[in-house]
């Protein structure tokens, strides 16, 4: 019988001994496994906020951007002088700005290379209403009003673009402030 208590308690010893074993082996592991899967969560986590702000601050860019073309296209119609310095200086800070926000846009890996976007018709728009201003014509008002009309349609057809790939980024949430945001279809 002392035999059998012995057997038993060296099995009991080396069955707690490849445990505790085992234990401070895969214990550990699981612990590095956990923090690098919340590390790789966070760094995802970061990449989408950044992605995000980058899509937000673009439609904002190229909202501003048409804003003050409509705005000067208003007033050109309404008959009041602009400042051809002053437009020029605007015009290219929006512009550069505009451009900016979609370089920032492909650094975040965000190709908006199937949608013309409204960046060319922008351009056109500036380039026929400096041409306006210098020689004011009811048909050359007319081709700039077209040009910023399709640069806004434009710019819509991006927006409602760029709330997808936020939608699609945040797994349906959209942030408080994005305009022209389409009803949900159920």
């Amino acid at each position: 019988m002392a035999d059998f208590t012995a057997l038993y308690g060296l099995i009991t010893g080396l069955g707690g001994a490849a445990f505790g074993g085992a234990a401070s082996y895969f214990g550990p592991l699981r612990l590095y496994r956990r923090q690098d899967a919340v590390k790789r969560s966070e760094e995802r986590s970061k990449a989408l906020d950044d992605r995000t702000g980058r899509l937000i601050a673009f439609r904002g860019v190229t909202r501003t951007n048409i804003h003050y073309l409509k705005d000067v296209l208003r007033d050109l119609e309404a008959g009041r002088q602009i400042d051809p310095d002053a437009f020029e200086s605007r015009s290219q800070e929006l512009v550069a700005a505009t451009w900016q926000a979609h370089d920032d846009l492909l650094k975040s890996q965000v190709s908006l290379i199937s949608l013309e976007g409204p960046s060319p018709h922008i351009r056109e728009a500036t380039r026929l209403l400096r041409e306006a201003m210098r020689h004011p014509s009811s048909e050359k008002l007319a081709d700039a009003r077209r040009n910023v009309v399709i640069a806004d349609i434009a710019r819509d057809h991006v927006v409602l673009h760029i709330i997808d790939l936020i939608e699609r980024d945040s797994g349906g949430l959209v942030p408080v402030n994005a305009s022209q945001a389409r009803p949900r279809q159920p």
